[in-house]
C-alpha cells in the first residue's frame, strides 16, 4: 500500500516537473545531480470511523519535499511548482508551519527550503464471516454442589487466615477464626478436585472430593508447619 503511494507521488512530481530526477531517499549534504526528494518521514495512525463494524486501517503518511540544483534559484522554482501543484490537489495536504530545524540536524546537513506533504492511506479490512448455525444449541447443565472444610495445624489447632484455592475453577477462600472455609458452588461430577492451601509462608496440595460436601466440615486438611 505505501509503495503505491510512493509511486503515485513520483508520477505527480514527474507531471509537475518533467525530466527532473526524483529520489525517495533522505536528503544528502552533497548531491550528485540536480533533483527533488520525496522522503517518507513517518506514519501516523488516524482514529477509526464511527459506526463501521470493522473500521478500515487509516493512517497519514508525511513526506519531506525538497529540491537541489547547481543554481539555487532553479531549486527554489522547482519547490514552488511542487508546492503550488500540491495545493490544488484534494488528495494531498500541506502541513502548516516550517520544517523543524532538528530534522536537518538528524540528516547532518544544513537547513534548506522544504515543506511536508501529508497523504492519507485507507485500507479496508475483511469482515470475518460468521458461520451459519445448522444444528440446534444443546445445553448440558452440570450438577453443582458446595465444598467446605477445616484447615488445622499441629495439635489440631485451627489455622486462621489460610488461603484455600481451587486453581481449576479460579476460586479461593480464606479460613475464619475456626479454620473453616467454604466454596458455595463447585461441580459435583469430578471425583476429586485439587486444592492448594497456603499458610505461614508454606504451601500444600490436596485432592478433595466434592461429593462429600453435604457433610458439614467433613473435609479436614492437616497442615504441618513443623517440618
Amino acid at each position: 500500500m505505501i509503495g503505491d503511494i510512493d509511486r503515485r507521488l513520483q508520477e505527480w512530481a514527474r507531471r509537475t516537473l518533467p525530466g527532473i530526477s526524483i529520489s525517495l531517499k533522505e536528503p544528502e549534504g552533497q548531491c550528485q545531480e540536480p533533483g527533488i526528494a520525496l522522503y517518507l518521514l513517518d506514519l501516523a495512525s488516524n482514529p477509526p470511523l464511527r459506526g463501521a463494524r470493522r473500521p478500515p486501517l487509516q493512517m497519514t503518511l508525511r513526506y519531506l519535499i525538497t529540491a537541489w540544483a547547481d543554481e539555487i534559484t532553479e531549486a527554489h522554482d522547482w519547490l514552488f511548482s511542487l508546492f503550488s501543484s500540491a495545493s490544488d490537489l484534494s488528495e494531498f495536504e500541506i502541513e502548516a508551519g516550517p520544517v523543524p530545524l532538528t530534522l536537518w540536524r538528524c540528516f547532518g546537513i544544513s537547513p534548506r527550503p522544504a515543506f511536508i506533504l501529508k497523504v492519507p492511506l485507507r485500507q479496508p479490512r475483511v469482515e470475518p464471516v460468521a458461520r451459519m448455525v445448522t444444528q440446534p444449541m444443546v445445553v448440558s447443565p452440570k450438577a453443582m454442589t458446595s465444598m467446605e472444610g477445616t484447615v488445622v495445624g499441629p495439635g489440631q489447632v485451627p489455622l486462621t487466615g489460610a488461603v484455600v484455592e481451587l486453581p481449576a475453577l479460579s476460586l479461593f477462600a480464606n479460613t475464619d477464626h475456626k479454620g473453616r472455609f467454604r466454596f458455595s458452588s463447585v461441580p459435583a461430577q469430578p471425583e476429586a478436585l485439587n486444592l492448594k492451601v497456603r499458610a505461614k509462608g508454606r504451601e500444600l496440595d490436596v485432592a478433595a472430593s466434592p461429593g462429600r460436601a453435604d457433610q458439614a466440615h467433613d473435609l479436614v486438611i492437616y497442615f504441618n508447619l513443623e517440618d
